[in-house]
């Protein structure tokens, strides 16, 4: 199984820990570890869409919105079965794979204090490559995730506010979420009706994801 966890810190879609590791640190006592069957990932991008991260990880599911202290990010944590390890590896080209604890405001230890959690996640190997704008395909997926995950309403309307490159034709995954502007090329303007946060829509959106 997978969980997911939306994280709800800064804006800036980079990650630039230092250390690399693939073994969880200990179990303490306010930390929740690794357990037998499956790890906790930390997902951002197109990952925050149940849809997207079910295409290739389909024990995927998700558990509770998280915040990552001093990174500038939103996410969401999925649990993962151990034995979709090296395809969530082999999906992330070009990151690296890192463990970080992650604070979950919204539930609390026994002992009162704030539920933390051990999760999986991925860096970019290159921090100092060149940035570029979203293709809206990915763009209306990773505003899709956040909506079905419920994050914040600002949050999201920060996630509208990105400017994507304009594209206008298919993308090679084919998701329900994106599968308007796949069949029809249109811009992330022209289905910007689509992005609702009511809680009875459903997301429609995906990238070369």
């Amino acid at each position: 199984m997978i969980f997911g966890f939306a994280l709800l810190t800064g804006f800036t879609a980079r990650v630039t820990a230092r250390t690399l590791t693939t073994k969880m640190p200990p179990t303490t006592s306010n930390v929740q570890d690794l357990v037998d069957d499956f790890f906790y990932y930390f997902a951002y991008g197109s990952n925050l869409l149940k849809e997207r991260i079910q295409v290739q990880i389909d024990g995927a599911r998700y558990e509770v919105n998280g915040h990552l202290p001093d990174y500038e990010l939103a996410f969401v944590d999925f649990g993962v079965p151990n034995s979709f390890a090296l395809e969530l590896d082999a999906q992330e080209i070009n990151y690296s794979r890192i463990n970080v604890t992650v604070e979950v405001p919204s539930q609390k230890n026994e002992d009162g204090t704030m539920r933390k959690i051990v999760c999986r996640t991925y860096r970019i190997t290159d921090p100092n490559r060149k940035t570029q704008q979203p293709s809206p395909h990915y763009k209306h997926v990773i505003v899709s995730g956040a909506i079905e995950h419920h994050l914040p309403e600002y949050y999201i309307e920060k996630l509208k506010q990105i400017q994507d490159n304009g594209f206008k034709g298919r993308v090679e995954l084919d998701l329900e979420a994106i599968r308007e502007l796949n069949e029809l090329g249109l811009t992330d303007r022209e289905v910007g009706r689509k992005y609702s946060i009511s809680a009875s829509d459903k997301p429609t959106f995906t990238k070369s994801l």
